[in-house]
């Protein structure tokens, strides 16, 4: 191209900037005028044009226009910036804006769940190489990571001294993006604030709901008509009751009153009349006699849009404005984390959009912060298809669909529309206070009437009613939350056919704030799998989720990579260790059986993790304690060395497989033997043997005094036929006893010569001596050991 036919490209660059009125869009036009540019950027005759190319593509990256632009354009425009970047004369310039598009990347790549990704492309290499413990990152290949692939060239892999890929499988998108933080915390301050902002931006994002705003999804549309890009806006609104004498609905958008026939808002006036009919339905009288008058508008927004996939959005809006004043307090909000699109005709029934621009939307939403997509149930399928093909490249995130067939179905969706969790009695008191102290007059009784004929309807209404779980009744799918009453608080549901009745749940003060919060995790039948089957779930005393975890300890043991193996969910105990708590969950395999044990804070932090070889109280909550130092004690079995074990680990500091480690298992690679503070094998008896069971049994632990432990030991299917072992603080076994019913037992199978006859006191000495401990070089019993410090 010669320079008066680049000279006439450039007029018409700024020609074109002029009359886009969209200011990311004049950010596009830009960026595609660079390849032209680019060619001659190093000559001297284009340096005017350079100039003035530079402070126009400048001025326009902000945060506002980043925020619409898509992945392949944020990196279209990473590498425009990179290319200038190399030019010493504009290279200063550059660093306040490269920063910016690098933390939008970054951003994007985090709601998706691509932690990985999103370390990588942070601003400086040395954010990604302090973030994962490594000493460099490739600094050219990471500024141009390859989309047309699965995973970007230079995608950073995380080491197991930090955030491992073990340790965030199988976390949803914000709580790798939560460990993530953990992980990083105090290695670099630009990464710290960074990551501190945006958690609290998405925390906001996933808690806040609204009355006058709903994130409508639209699509671009060029010249030709043809949908080429997504975006999600927020759409606001504001839903008046028009006078009596009104006769008609009226909409304005942007503070311009349009008509039914725009193509554009005119499919919200369908909209007024479904909510109309939902309002009478409901029997809300007023809402349903009147005309509204509705004012709409799209936020931060300068462009056209069109299509009639507006229609949900404004009729939820609607709703939601209508009922915000009622006086029972069944107030509608809208979540902030859904996101709609869809149109509604005059019956109320949700119309399809354009498969092809749903698409585009879907991608928009999917690096975004929001869990839910509202689509016609007539897109459902289509959109599901969308869903998982980014979820290939993206399988941590979470974003669900929800079809709905009419404006009444979204209404009564309870991740669509949400009722705040206020008590109705306790408002009704505060309204009639109020009234009494504003009207200077007596509350008229039968007010009080009302009140109290309220609360024998609805008890939650009364002033005192108890919002504190007590306990939980376990239901098909999921579980209620009931009070010292037994009367029911919440629910929770899972993505499961039918739960086990060996689902476990505790409760505990997490957050300290006085009421008790719900730790459960689910059981599924092996024969109906779920995603949710042994997580551990922690919701707060509102059934607010707090955390969802994985309960497995996946890729430490052979067979255990994969979180569809079919876990089973054991107990859960609420600890205090150093006044703090500690939850301990605990999830069983078999063939081989095995125990992992997992330690969260309140938080749902991983503090640790511990694997035994063999179960380890699954039913009994006997074969757990803590010791007076805030250690774990557990009495479990030990199937490969086939009798009962006992263990004690770090409740925030363990990691590893129990022993014994046979050749087959040595070989694994990257097996961790446990770093368990003592490990140590009880014999099986002769009674055991005789009887012929495969093992004796752990039974309980019981901590007699600061300096001495017992734990009981079943050598027989009778109850209480126990042997009990003592240890001292150092868990060495000191002696033993016998239970009143074993030694009757024992003197029967001396009689009829099953047995040998051995003085009790040589045969209670002889157990102690055989008790086994494990040690670096292997193991010992306590009888060497006893024969080592005597000599």
């Amino acid at each position: 191209m010669s320079l008066l036919q680049f000279a006439k490209e450039f007029a018409k660059l700024k020609s074109d900037l002029a009359a886009q009125p969209v200011p990311d869009l004049q950010l596009l036009c830009l960026i595609d005028f660079w390849p032209s540019l680019a060619d001659h950027a190093a000559e001297s005759s284009y340096r005017s044009y350079l100039d003035e190319y530079v402070p126009l593509l400048l001025h326009l990256i902000s945060a506002e226009n980043l925020s619409d632009l898509t992945m392949h354009e944020l990196l279209h425009l990473q590498d425009v910036l990179a290319d200038l970047s190399a030019l010493e004369s504009v290279n200063d310039k550059l660093k306040d804006q490269r920063r910016l598009v690098s933390q939008e990347l970054a951003r994007r790549y985090f709601y998706a769940g691509a932690v990985e990704d999103a370390l990588t492309i942070c601003i400086e290499p040395s954010w990604a190489a302090e973030a994962v413990g490594r000493r460099s990152v490739a600094g050219e290949a990471c500024k141009k990571p390859d989309t047309s692939t699965t995973k970007s060239k230079c995608r950073v892999s995380l080491p197991r001294t930090s955030a491992s890929e073990h340790d965030l499988q199988d976390l949803s998108e914000f709580e790798a993006f939560e460990s993530i933080i953990e992980h990083t915390r105090g290695r670099d301050n630009s990464l710290d604030a960074f990551l501190s902002n945006l958690h609290d931006d998405w925390q906001g994002d996933r808690d806040a709901i609204y009355h006058d705003r709903i994130n409508a999804l639209f699509v671009d549309k060029d010249d030709a008509g043809r949908a080429w890009r997504g975006r999600m806006k927020s759409l606001t609104g504001k839903v008046e009751l028009f006078g009596k004498s009104a006769t008609t609905d009226e909409i304005t958008f942007d503070n311009q009153i349009k008509s039914p026939d725009d193509p554009f808002i005119g499919v919200a006036y369908h909209s007024l009349d479904a909510v109309r009919q939902s309002m009478k339905r409901a029997r809300f009288r007023k809402q349903s006699e009147a005309f509204y008058h509705a004012h709409f508008a799209v936020e931060n927004s300068q462009q056209t849009f069109t299509g009639d996939s507006i229609g949900l959005a404004t009729g939820l809006l609607t709703y939601a404005q209508l009922l915000e004043p009622e006086i029972m307090r069944q107030d509608k909000f809208i979540g902030a984390d859904i996101a709609v699109t869809g149109g509604v005709d005059d019956s109320g029934a949700v119309t399809q959009v354009n498969d092809d621009t749903l698409k585009l939307k879907i991608e928009r939403a999917f690096f975004s912060p929001v869990r839910h997509i509202i689509v016609p149930d007539g897109n459902l399928s289509a959109a599901r298809e969308h869903i998982e093909k980014l979820r290939e490249r993206y399988p941590r995130r979470r974003l669900r669909l929800i079809g709905v067939e009419s404006l009444t179905d979204a209404i009564e969706n309870r991740n669509i529309i949400r009722e705040e969790k206020v008590c109705i009695g306790e408002f009704v008191t505060k309204q009639v206070y109020h009234y009494s102290r504003t009207a200077k007059i007596q509350v008229p009784i039968l007010l009080i009437l009302a009140y109290f004929l309220l609360c024998m309807i609805y008890p939650k209404a009364w002033v005192g009613f108890d919002w504190n779980p007590a306990s939980v009744e376990l239901t098909e799918t999921g579980f209620v939350a009931l009070n010292a009453d037994s009367r029911s608080l919440w629910s929770v549901e899972y993505e499961c056919e039918l739960l086990y009745a060996r689902s476990q749940w505790t409760m505990s003060d997490l957050n300290g704030d006085g009421m008790n919060d719900v730790v459960f995790m689910p059981m599924a039948s092996p024969n109906a799998p779920c995603r949710s089957n042994a997580h551990l779930f922690a919701y707060d005393h509102t059934g607010k989720e707090l955390f969802a975890r994985q309960g497995a300890v996946l890729g430490e043991y052979v067979s255990d990579t994969s979180a569809n193996f079919p876990y089973s969910a054991g107990l859960i105990d609420v600890v205090q260790v150093s006044g703090t708590s500690v939850i301990v969950s605990r999830v069983y395999a078999s063939y081989p059986a095995r125990y992992h044990i997992k330690m969260w804070s309140t938080d749902g932090d991983s503090l640790g993790w511990y694997i035994n070889s063999g179960y380890s109280g699954v039913v009994n909550e006997k074969c757990f304690a803590v010791d007076r130092y805030g250690n774990l004690m557990f009495l479990a079995l030990n199937n490969r060395m086939g009798c009962a074990c006992f263990f004690v680990i770090a409740p925030d500091s363990s990691y590893g497989v129990s022993p014994p480690y046979p050749e087959w298992l040595r070989g694994q690679r990257g097996l961790r033997h446990g770093n368990q503070l003592c490990y140590l094998l009880f014999p099986r008896t002769d009674i055991n043997r005789e009887i012929e069971l495969d093992y004796n049994g752990p039974f309980r632990i019981v901590i007699n005094s600061s300096d001495e432990i017992r734990v009981d030991i079943g050598e027989s299917k009778e109850p209480e036929c126990n042997l009990s072992y003592f240890l001292d603080e150092n868990f060495r076994v000191t002696h033993v006893k016998a239970d009143d019913r074993f030694i009757p037992l024992r003197r029967r199978l001396i009689d009829e010569g099953k047995l040998p006859s051995v003085d009790l006191s040589t045969y209670l000495a002889n157990l102690v001596d055989s008790v086994t401990y494990w040690t670096d070089s292997g193991w010992v019993t306590e009888g060497e050991l006893r024969a080592l410090e005597k000599n």
